[in-house]
């Protein structure tokens, strides 16, 4: 029976601490370069996670003292193909809270402008992300 309620327990902490992040909290997004990796433009990249968190999301982009969240963007190349991962870290405790797993973009779609890149960081906030996070959903 303690067996049970440990793991329990340990289940409990693991679920709550992957739904932490509050409606209306402040963010700040990183661009984080992957070394041996072909890179995109950093600043392109942050600009489109900034534009899809601010329309399907009500949470707000802050300077990096008032940040509630550091949201650490990496956006890589391979052949035409881009690839996406965002990782959120709790700013008060610096722990990792939630890493997404890498997301295909392709420049093909109109939809998306033509850019992988935007492609890449739209599918991983309107999949995973709010997936994981639905009550910031807007």
């Amino acid at each position: 029976m303690k067996n049970l309620l440990l793991v329990f327990v340990i289940f409990a902490m693991h679920f709550t601490a992957f739904s932490q992040i509050k409606r209306e909290s402040e963010i700040y997004i990183v661009f984080k370069i992957i070394e041996d990796k072909e890179n995109v433009n950093g600043n392109n990249a942050k600009v489109s996670l900034q534009s899809y968190l601010t329309g399907k999301t009500n949470l707000h982009t802050s300077d990096k003292e008032n940040a509630d969240y550091y949201f650490i963007l990496s956006v890589v190349m391979e052949k035409r193909k881009r690839f996406a991962q965002i990782t959120v870290i709790d700013a008060k405790t610096k722990e990792q809270i939630w890493q997404s797993e890498w997301q295909l973009g392709r420049g093909n779609s109109a939809y998306y402008g033509y850019s992988g890149t935007r492609m890449a960081v739209g599918k991983l906030v309107k999949g995973p992300f709010l997936d994981q996070f639905p009550e910031v959903k807007q």
